[in-house]
């Protein structure tokens, strides 16, 4: 009977050490999974140089965030900025919409290009809309399941530098 409460002691043990070391690790983890997943997910490059948490708080620093554009578009990326801050609301995250108080990207370089009726920005949310996981409703038998929600309430762009780029022809410089 001992030698079963010390395996069970031993494995609950490992398993607290498991957890603690996945959100020690946290940053980390997202980075991986925006680097290895998030070009998949919106057919574009997406890339990301570190990430920084503070679980408790729900915040997240990203620094060198990279959007690459879609295939059709020429402009170099839609957008690049040295650093983002994202403050999450964390008690969302069990609920079936999640909440993200703020989104600020400070100093982006954003290259919105028109081509052939569309922009690279509405592109990238059709990409995502369209990916396999991201189809919105399903059924499941006589129900109807809807999908997480996302509710962005602010967005706060820091000195950007816009391009706006009609038709493949790279048009003014506009600082905003």
């Amino acid at each position: 009977m001992k030698r079963w409460f010390l395996i069970l002691g031993c494995l609950s043990l490992c398993m607290i050490i498991i957890v603690f070391a996945g959100l020690w690790n946290l940053g980390a983890l997202i980075k991986k999974a925006i680097n290895t997943y998030g070009t998949g997910i919106i057919n574009a490059e997406v890339h990301v140089g570190g990430v920084q948490t503070v679980l408790m708080r729900g915040e997240a620093r990203l620094s060198d965030f990279y959007l690459g554009n879609p295939s059709g578009f020429t402009t170099p990326h839609a957008l690049k900025a040295p650093s983002v801050y994202v403050d999450l609301d964390e008690a969302s995250l069990v609920g079936n919409t999640n909440v993200i108080e703020k989104i600020e990207l400070i100093r982006p370089e954003i290259n919105y290009e028109k081509v052939k009726g569309t922009d690279n920005f509405k592109q990238l949310i059709k990409n995502i809309n369209g990916s396999p996981g991201r189809q919105g409703k399903r059924e499941t038998g006589n129900k109807e399941k809807v999908g997480k929600r996302l509710i962005i309430r602010d967005v706060i762009f820091r000195d950007a530098e816009v391009t706006l780029a009609l038709s493949g022809r790279i048009g003014h410089r506009v600082s905003a």
